[in-house]
């Protein structure tokens, strides 16, 4: 474990906590552990109090199946709850190989820096000529020259990050993304430019023999089948998702493209793929390198383009031009700005602006129109240099509406001031309740339950708590090993099959947590059983919820926008339908042990969970945890 104090510029290094190795594995739990017991109730995200946590897992850097994702922890400024974001790419092996599991990151530099970690060697560095100047591409690219090394793997900052916008994410290589909560805000507070590592160490595991086993098990497994993210990757779903009514369209006031799906068809991407690319130990290779070699957009090389990006710069701001969506999507990455959250502000600005509710003069004198280019990327550069209007959108898509006023609100599709990524929660009944209870906001990766290509699935209500909690333990437990949520996407989607023919949740996951399992243990040596790891994953979101509630998290804040609520969908395979949140939250919360009328996790629950601290934090509080 590294520890950096920017503001005393010192620099410490300890062994990880056995204890909390064994209870939270690494990675996201163990991140939120550490933010928890360390971070001081009610401390502003952006104040130098705050935390800024790296973190990998056991897998990191061994033969596990695409071991190569690394989590960021602290304090979201997007809504003072849990704000974490979850990075592929090579960083978090590199950060492994350079012998560190965990960095935590506190106070502010007095001038912009960088941090340089070549394996023992660590140094806190001045970052003055690229702060104000260079994007998160050319940051990368002048750290490479500087330090002599074109291998090293960087997580910067843009300007996003530098003028605090509140979702401004970190960037590492070409198009990868530490997106969700804003934690490129957090690093721009403390004057961090930039984390560059090397590592020369080797990673070793307690089975190697095991962990081979499982490798070519998993890879048998796989061998002839159908890759669901090839060629295209997850863009490639957007004809299933059209077909089931998802698609969020012109900022959800409809889930289907109708005829302009022709313009957002995943096979066009072969006139501009050119490379399939994978992060690091990954057999599943989802990404692609994007040339585009005619229109008004010829020259530009990237990548990145997951489905999540075809609707947020797509169909949810009526953008049918796939060059225009690589545009987008290429500005924010070098900006520093989630995608997410900068096409739901840019889809409530495009709707206040068609309905009367902003005028020309409210918008600098731009025609922010469903689809015009020009006007869209002129929005984004304000927001990351928070100038006219985007220094309004730059505090979130929940806070933005509130001060545009006028009505605004109505149109801001967002949960707890996160703007929604992907799918339509009316379609799709259990991502619309996952979206609701996230623990950092409308997040579809927390639970992901692989149901929304089940049409008789997607529109039932019964049930989805059980389907909810028991897919956001193991998308927990993922991401504490810091493996990818794809590696297991056939499994997760079988699991939601033999749910639907009516097996308990546990019976059907039984082979995906299984595997889970096997690959821990041959990696720590330490043994646990399915149900132990099921408990992690369980003990890391009573933590997450905890840590909200300490916050001022309240059932209330458990909600979706008033379209999803009451306005049916007006066309395609789910027309009619909206989200029927209040019996899905009784039964989630009820399947977790949490009051229904507050929200909090019962004393009882936490004491089960080992969690008797937090329980007695609450209650320090005058929390009621009945």
């Amino acid at each position: 474990m590294l520890r950096v104090d920017l503001s005393r510029e010192k620099i410490f290094k300890h062994s990880l906590e056995k204890k909390l190795v064994y209870e939270y594995i690494g990675g996201r739990g163990l991140g939120l552990k550490r933010m928890y017991d360390e971070l001081k109730r009610g401390t502003d995200a952006l104040e130098p109090g705050s935390l800024l946590i790296f973190g990998v897992g056991p897998a990191s850097g061994t033969l596990a199946p695409a071991s190569s994702r690394c989590h960021v922890t602290s304090k979201s400024p997007l809504n003072g709850f849990v704000g974490d974001s979850n990075v592929g790419g090579f960083f978090g092996p590199e950060m492994k190989l350079a012998g560190y599991d965990q960095i935590v990151i506190t106070g502010r530099a007095r001038k912009p820096s960088y941090l340089w970690i070549d394996d023992d060697n660590v140094q806190i560095n001045d970052a003055s000529t690229m702060w104000g100047d260079a994007d998160t591409r050319e940051t990368q690219k002048i750290m490479q020259e500087e330090l002599g090394d074109p291998t090293i793997q960087v997580m910067s900052i843009g300007p996003a990050g530098e003028n605090l916008v509140r979702f401004a994410c970190i960037m590492t290589g070409m198009g990868r993304a530490a997106g969700r909560t804003g934690n490129g805000a957090v690093m721009g507070s403390k004057n961090l430019k930039a984390i560059a590592v090397r590592g020369s160490n080797g990673v070793a595991v307690a089975n190697r023999k095991d962990l081979e086993e499982a490798l070519l098990e998993y890879m048998a497994s796989v061998e002839g089948q159908e890759n669901p993210f090839y060629p295209w990757g997850t863009s490639g779903w957007s004809v299933d998702y059209n077909n089931i009514g998802e698609f969020s369209t012109r900022n959800s006031q409809t889930g289907t493209i109708g005829p302009d799906i022709d313009g957002l068809d995943p096979t066009l991407n072969r006139k501009y793929a050119w490379i399939r690319k994978a992060c690091n130990a990954c057999p599943i290779a989802c990404d692609h390198l994007y040339i585009v070699d005619r229109g008004p957009y010829k020259g530009l090389t990237w990548d990145g383009v997951e489905l999540a990006i075809w609707q947020r710069f797509g169909s949810g701001i009526g953008n049918f031009d796939i060059t225009f969506i690589y545009k987008l999507n290429e500005v924010a990455d070098r900006l520093g700005i989630d995608a997410a959250d900068a096409g739901g502000v840019l889809g409530l600005v495009m709707e206040c602006f068609e309905r009367g509710i902003l005028k020309p003069e409210d918008v600098d004198g731009l025609k922010v129109e469903w689809g015009e280019q020009e006007p869209t990327l002129k929005l984004l550069e304000m927001i990351a240099y928070r100038k006219g209007i985007g220094n309004v959108l730059a505090e979130g898509i929940g806070e933005a509406a509130k001060k545009l006023g006028n009505g605004a609100e109505k149109y801001a599709m967002q949960t707890k001031n996160m703007a929604f990524p992907t799918s339509d929660g009316r379609a799709v009944q259990s991502w619309g309740l996952a979206y609701a209870v996230s623990s950092r906001g409308a997040c579809h990766m927390r639970a992901a339950t692989a149901d929304n290509r089940m049409t008789p699935l997607c529109h039932q209500i019964q049930r989805k708590g059980e389907l909810v909690s028991y897919y956001e333990h193991l998308r927990a437990i993922e991401d504490c090993l810091e493996i990818c949520k794809f590696t297991m996407w056939r499994e997760s989607m079988e699991c939601c099959r033999l749910f639907q023919g009516g097996m308990p949740v546990e019976e059907a996951g039984k082979t995906y947590i299984k595997a889970l399992t096997r690959s821990y243990n041959a990696i720590t040596g330490i043994g646990l059983k399915d149900s132990d790891l099921l408990r992690i994953g369980e003990r890391v979101i009573n933590l997450e919820r905890t840590f909200n509630v300490r916050e001022g998290l309240t059932r209330k804040d458990d909600t979706l926008p008033e379209r999803w609520l009451k306005e049916p969908i007006p066309t395609g395979n789910s027309k009619g339908e909206i989200c029927h949140l209040e019996p899905m939250l009784d039964e989630y919360y009820e399947k977790r042990g949490w009051s229904l009328r507050t929200g909090f996790p019962r004393k009882a629950k936490l004491i089960e969970l080992g969690l008797t601290d937090a329980a007695e934090d609450l209650k320090g509080q005058g929390k009621d945890l009945e």
